[in-house]
C-alpha cells in the first residue's frame, strides 16, 4: 500500500514520508513545545543533547491546545521516531490531555519557587537571571517585579545567545526524561 501511495503522490512527499525525513534530520527524538519555549529548549538541547532538535517555527502560533491536537496526530503515525511534548509548570494538572503512547511522550515542568515569574518555562530559571528582564510595577500591595510577554521574548533571546549550562540547573527532570527516552529508543532500534 505504501508503494501505491508513493506512486500516486507523483513526486510529492506523503505525510508519513515527511515525518520519516523529519525524524532522520532531527535525530531519534524531536522536542515540541509552545511559544518561545522552543528558543529556550533549543539552547538547552545544544548544551546537553546536541544531536536532538526542537521543532521551531510556530512560536507565535502555538499554545497548549495545539500541542494536545498535535500529540494525538503524531501518536497515530507509524514511525520509529519519538516526540517529546514539553509543557509549562502551569499546565501540569492538564498533562493527561496530551496523548502519550508509542510515538509521543509528554513532560511538564514542576513549579519552581520564583517570585518574578510564576508561570511559563521562565519559572524554571533563578530570579537573579530573570531580574534584568522584569519590569517594576507599583500596585496596591506595593512594588513587585513582573515578567510578561515582551520580557519573555527578550529573555528567550538572551538564553539563545548567552545561555550556559548553569542557567539550566532546574531542568534536571527534563534531562532525566530525555535520557530515559534515548535509552528506550536505543533498545527498540539496536541498529
Amino acid at each position: 500500500m505504501s508503494d501505491v501511495v508513493s506512486s500516486l503522490s507523483s513526486g510529492f512527499m506523503t505525510l508519513e514520508d515527511g515525518l520519516l525525513v523529519l525524524g532522520e534530520r532531527y535525530g531519534p527524538i524531536t522536542i515540541v513545545s509552545e511559544g518561545n519555549n522552543s528558543i529556550i529548549l533549543s539552547k538547552w538541547c545544544e548544551l546537553f543533547f546536541p544531536k536532538l532538535k526542537v521543532l521551531k517555527g510556530a512560536e507565535s502560533k502555538s499554545g497548549f491546545r495545539q500541542l494536545c491536537t498535535l500529540s494525538h496526530f503524531l501518536d497515530g503515525q507509524n514511525t520509529r521516531h519519538k516526540w517529546l511534548i514539553v509543557v509549562d509548570c502551569d499546565k501540569f494538572g492538564e498533562l493527561e490531555k496530551i496523548k502519550s503512547g508509542h510515538a509521543v511522550e509528554s513532560f511538564a515542568f514542576d513549579f519552581h519557587e520564583n517570585r518574578i515569574c510564576k508561570t511559563g518555562i521562565e519559572n524554571m530559571f533563578n530570579e537573579d537571571l530573570l531580574k534584568d528582564y522584569a519590569r517594576l510595577r507599583t500596585g496596591e500591595k506595593g512594588e513587585a517585579l513582573i515578567f510578561e510577554s515582551p520580557q519573555k521574548r527578550e529573555f528567550a533571546n538572551f538564553i539563545k545567545e548567552k545561555g550556559k549550562e548553569e542557567h539550566f540547573v532546574n531542568f534536571l527532570k527534563l534531562k532525566e526524561k530525555v535520557e530515559s527516552m534515548l535509552t528506550s529508543v536505543s533498545s527498540e532500534n539496536p541498529d
